[in-house]
């Protein structure tokens, strides 16, 4: 499941707790968040691999298109 489709299926609660923990490890604002999550940006090489990290995710699956 690609990285917008992702975010987009948790529950409010799940999707707060880890829309948190990747603005903190990416040290990004809300809005940039949104937009990678909306598909208005997609993120750096340098932020898919810490968000694959964040989520435990192979970063090829939440990206295919830009790995």
């Amino acid at each position: 499941m690609v990285f917008s489709e992702y975010m987009q299926s948790l529950p409010v609660v799940e999707y707060r707790a880890k829309a948190k923990e990747l603005r903190e490890e990416c040290r990004v604002d809300n809005t940039t968040l949104w937009r990678w999550i909306y598909k208005q940006r997609t993120p750096s090489p340098l932020y898919r691999k810490e968000i694959a990290r964040v989520l435990q995710m192979e970063e090829n699956d939440l990206f295919p298109q830009t790995v």
